[in-house]
């Protein structure tokens, strides 16, 4: 059974409050422990609880020191080189949703221009299209006819068919 989606806000109440935090810093060193062995890389937590004397520290205090010490020692370049702040994050994720908007309007132009073009062939009438879509197929059409030519001439002299990737949506 799927649990209920958690509110991200303080909690109130004291008792609530401590109990949360000592599960889920148990949740937070199981992970770091998981992570260590799964892809062998070195990690370590320190978590501060108003509670206790002495902080948490996964795996261990001088293994702990010892992992922030070479962290630190690292260049600025190579210390920041993968981290991201959340602005950073947000604006890569608006680029990377633009770029599959745009791809996914010329998809949707391309099948358009398709169902035209094949709506002409069936002896459907261009009259309520308007001027830029019937450009659209024309130059459609021009396009697969210089392919069409071209390929017919490759056969004529014997030479093999060009080999592509990723031939993309057909227009006819």
């Amino acid at each position: 059974m799927a649990r209920k989606k958690v509110k991200l806000a303080w909690i109130t109440n004291d008792a609530i409050r401590r109990s949360t935090l000592k599960k889920r810093g148990k949740g937070v060193i199981k992970k770091i422990s998981e992570l260590t062995v799964l892809c062998g890389v070195e990690g370590c937590a320190v978590i501060y609880n108003p509670e206790d004397q002495e902080p948490e520290v996964f795996p261990n205090v001088a293994d702990a020191r010892r992992i922030l010490t070479s962290f630190q020692s690292l260049p600025e370049g190579e210390r920041t080189r993968k981290m991201m702040s959340q602005q950073t994050f947000m604006q890569d994720r608006i680029t990377k949703m633009k770029e599959q908007i745009d791809k996914a309007e010329k998809q949707n132009k391309d099948m358009e221009l398709c169902a035209l073009i094949y709506e002409g062939l069936a002896g459907g009438d261009y009259a309520e299209v308007g001027v830029e879509n019937v450009s659209a197929v024309a130059w459609a059409l021009e396009e697969n006819i210089i392919k069409v030519t071209e390929r017919i001439r490759q056969l004529m002299s014997g030479a093999p068919a060009p080999q592509t990737a990723d031939p993309g949506p057909s227009t006819v």
